[in-house]
């Protein structure tokens, strides 16, 4: 039976979109490290965890999970409040937080003042039928107020030392502007979204305006159940100021399958661009879980390449390589898929390097690929490659 995912997330448009140039910069791999996209505050993340994003007005709300994960590892709650915390309006953003509805299901039990000035909580948080232990670190900034939920791995030593080192990490720049919010309103995910977070996930998400003035919505999706998905539908909608309708348009991806553990690259496309009336946007996604097609599916294990990001003589950014096949198998319809990055790890676009409608690549052989790099949202800073194919010819 087909299983249908949904994942929604409601995203504020945070500044104005410009058009994004290219300019003769070393490309490198990635590092784990996310920044919030509003600047309030970053965190080190190990390979392959995602972000999903729950934030509604001025409160911040992200979610964090390993690859395969069911529930965020963590969870990190962030908002601004009227004025500067001293330590009697901490102590009462604390309470307002922890009797928001969002804690309704959060059984607290000690508290510990650390020598940070910080708070420590131990707990345990009811998820559905799960009652999970929970650390909450509650901290001050300036003006901002952090609540940061860590689901704690008590049979797994090495996930443990993960999770500390991403929550001691936690950096807030309190000089951010930002609206003023409460401490006692938190978004309120239900248990679906939250079984839905735990198998996609959005990420590196990107909201810009290229040189001909259409609005892109760039990013990548996360799939972390375990198994492949199809079929995949990312819509972006576009909302005034009352939350009324104002554009919606279809996503374009790569690719039609996403292997579980694997990314995508997307891109959603306004051609009349960003509306003035328009204030935030929202982007949904729908997946089945992948059956038939997976039976000529060729996925990434199957291939080993090299690339390497160099210039043209007219000075046009390429990514080049090599291609082996090392899976056994022919392969045909390969498609290689370069996701790229700024310097604050945004996803900017991506480009693909297909080797030729039906090209067979015999077991063992290898092929050389060449993607020309398209209008970006930014300046590339670093990139991914990710290759695909089938195991018989076809469209």
């Amino acid at each position: 039976m087909k299983g249908l995912l949904r994942l929604s997330v409601a995203l504020v448009l945070l500044t104005g979109c410009t058009a994004g140039t290219v300019v003769p910069t070393p490309i490198a791999v990635p590092q784990s490290h996310y920044t919030h996209t509003s600047g309030i505050f970053s965190l080190a993340l190990p390979p392959g965890w995602t972000a999903g994003d729950l934030s509604e007005g001025a409160a911040l709300l992200m979610t964090f999970a390993p690859t395969g994960a069911d529930y965020p590892a963590l969870t990190v709650y962030t908002v601004r409040l009227a004025a500067p915390l001293d330590e009697n309006a901490f102590r009462a953003a604390m309470e307002a937080y922890l009797g928001a509805p969002h804690n309704a299901a959060l059984e607290t039990h000690d508290r510990a003042a650390m020598g940070d000035g910080s708070w420590r909580i131990t707990g345990v948080r009811r998820l559905q039928d799960r009652a999970l232990p929970v650390n909450l670190f509650l901290q001050r900034d300036g003006p901002y107020f952090s609540a940061l939920e860590a689901v704690v791995p008590t049979d797994d030593p090495v996930a443990l030392a993960a999770l500390s080192g991403v929550v001691n990490s936690y950096r807030v720049d309190a000089a951010v502007e930002w609206p003023v919010g409460d401490a006692a309103v938190v978004p309120m995910p239900g248990a679906e979204w939250i079984a839905a977070e735990g198998n996609l996930s959005f990420s590196a998400l990107l909201p810009w305006t290229d040189d001909l003035g259409r609005f892109h919505i760039t990013g990548r999706l996360a799939n972390r159940a375990p198994y492949p998905v199809e079929e995949i539908a990312i819509v972006a909608t576009l909302y005034d100021a009352a939350d009324n309708v104002i554009g919606q348009q279809t996503g374009v991806l790569p690719a039609s399958i996403l292997p579980d553990g694997e990314y995508i690259p997307f891109d959603v496309r306004f051609d009349s661009g960003w509306p003035v009336a328009a204030t935030h946007y929202a982007l949904q996604v729908e997946a089945q879980q992948a059956t038939d097609s997976l039976t000529t599916f060729y996925g990434p294990a199957a291939f080993d390449w090299e690339d390497r990001a160099e210039y043209d003589e007219q000075g046009a950014l390429h990514v080049r390589g090599t291609v082996r096949n090392s899976g056994g198998q022919t392969a045909y319809n390969m498609q290689v898929i370069i996701t790229l990055f700024d310097a604050q790890e945004r996803a900017i676009g991506y480009t693909t390097a297909s080797l030729g409608q039906g090209f067979p690549l015999e077991a063992g052989a290898a092929a050389q690929f060449d993607a020309p790099i398209p209008r970006l949202g930014g300046s590339p800073a670093s990139y991914l490659v990710t290759i695909q194919a089938q195991t018989q010819p076809g469209p």
